[in-house]
């Protein structure tokens, strides 16, 4: 889409230059498309936004705010359009979004920390070893292209794959928010010696004065309305902590993909609950690539585990934050149930799912169960009802997760 748009709509040839595609004005051109997911059909960027590629060999030798990348997303001419799987013509998909955006000031900070954050990888001698998971705004994200080909590095003997610059889906679905003026984001409120802190710090500073703090205490504490029974009272006690309006979405957790649950310890260190995702899609799944998949955004999302822990008086006392980031083996192990429950789903089959016990018997970090109550149905690609159920993440991983703290 981006070439064609590039070349049939603003007669720009397609190149490589690093200079943004409009110099004279300093903008550079963007396009990127959008998916509708969850039962809010909620809006969102369907891939990263990629921004310029790397040269390993040159990397090091300019600050943030003198590099290309800087230059090029300083202000962007971005354009969404609704992705369709099945248009076999890119000219046939709808633009919904376009307008003119800009880097927030706030963000600067946290973009030159991922960057930072990269380059130490490189001036250790080590941009082979690079993962997505290592920033939280902004990536270093593999080319797609010469499949096996690799660059020289700085400091290693070693080569490495080649990378381009990219803003992840997560923070290209609030630059599209911001243009469409949805002012569903609020930021966490900052004194001026903490606009550098990691967002991890940061939460943890806010939540320190509330640790040991009964469920019933915070509700008074934090002035909470809603029943402690309600589904959203704890993610209403998170903004409350954070300062956050309750009908606004939290900036900094939408923009780097961060995930709250609450968990839950008995008194003996069990996890009470299993970790559930967002019920299945029964007719979206089997047309569905893991890549392009719900499991698959919330397996490379980082998770805020807020822990409450049962004290020797049978009440639960806000105890510890844990952040976890799905390893590798998570991601294998979530791509395979994904298929298996994919398969089952195309030969009508819904009784044989992936169960705790795991495909060898032995258990496994993620299974399919039912999701709400067992009214609670969805449609099939067959044209009947079955039982809603989703993907899970197993208590006694979780207590694993947190257990490592």
């Amino acid at each position: 889409m981006g070439d064609n748009v590039e070349e049939y709509y603003f007669d720009i040839r397609n190149n490589n230059k690093q200079e943004p595609d409009f110099p004279k004005v300093n903008l550079e051109l963007k396009t990127t498309g959008l998916i509708y997911t969850g039962p809010d059909h909620k809006r969102q960027a369907k891939e990263r936004l990629a921004i310029t590629s790397i040269d390993w060999m040159s990397i090091l030798d300019k600050p943030f705010c003198d590099s290309y990348l800087y230059h090029k997303m300083q202000k962007i001419l971005l354009m969404a359009y609704d992705y369709d799987k099945s248009q076999k013509n890119v000219f046939d998909m709808i633009f919904r979004v376009i307008g003119i955006w800009k880097i927030p000031d706030s963000d600067i900070p946290k973009l030159k920390r991922d960057w930072n954050t990269i380059l130490k990888e490189v001036k250790e001698g080590k941009a082979h070893e690079i993962s997505s998971r290592d920033t939280k705004y902004l990536e270093a994200a593999t080319t797609g292209k010469g499949h096996g080909e690799t660059r020289p590095q700085p400091n290693s003997a070693i080569e490495a794959k080649p990378r381009r610059w990219a803003l992840k889906s997560s923070y290209v679905t609030t630059m599209i928010a911001e243009l469409a003026n949805q002012q569903a984001y609020e930021q966490i409120a900052k004194d001026e010696n903490e606009e550098n802190l990691p967002i991890e710090d940061l939460v943890q500073k806010r939540f320190a004065p509330y640790f040991g703090k009964t469920k019933e205490e915070l509700k008074d504490i934090l002035h909470i309305n809603c029943s402690m029974r309600a589904k959203q009272f704890y993610a209403e006690l998170t903004k409350k902590i954070l300062g956050i309006n309750t009908d606004k979405r939290i900036d900094e957790f939408e923009k780097a993909n961060i995930v709250v649950r609450t968990i839950r310890q008995n008194k003996n260190g069990t996890v009470r609950e299993h970790v559930s995702f967002p019920a299945i899609n029964y007719k979206l799944i089997v047309n569905t690539n893991w890549a392009d998949s719900s499991l698959y955004r919330y397996m490379t999302s980082l998770f805020l585990f807020v822990v409450f822990q049962e004290n020797q008086d049978n009440q639960y006392l806000l105890s510890k934050l844990v952040w976890w980031y799905p390893t590798n083996s998570d991601m294998k192990e979530a791509r395979k149930v994904f298929y298996a429950t994919k398969n089952l789903v195309k030969n009508n089959d819904y009784k044989h799912f992936p169960k705790v016990s795991g495909f060898d018997g032995k258990g496994s970090h993620i299974h399919v169960r039912p999701h709400g109550t067992k009214k609670e149905v969805g449609a099939t690609p067959q044209g009947t009802f079955e039982p809603k159920k989703s993907f899970w993440l197993t208590n006694k991983y979780v207590k694993s997760i947190i257990d490592k703290v």
